[in-house]
């Protein structure tokens, strides 16, 4: 048997899938943006740009996760 999957469920994917996208390009952006502004030729240099990238790429990933891709609805109870 196939198990049913629910609308939200697949909702919840696409806005994963979506954040994971964004963040993608958050990273290749920064990197890019401090190769290009610090004019990177060392490997080391390049290293330390590309933890930064990926240091911002995760914040915004964990952030974004919380708050629109795995968001709890608040009930009332009134």
């Amino acid at each position: 048997m196939i198990p049913q999957v629910s609308r939200s469920k697949i909702y919840q994917f696409i806005r994963f899938v979506f954040v994971g996208g964004i963040n993608t390009v958050l990273d290749l952006a920064v990197l890019n943006l401090l190769v290009y502004v610090f004019a990177v030729t060392n490997p080391f240099i390049f290293s330390v740009c590309k933890g930064i990238s990926f240091i911002v790429a995760v914040t915004n990933s964990y952030f974004m996760n919380k708050y629109f891709t795995f968001a709890k609805k608040e009930t009332t109870n009134c």
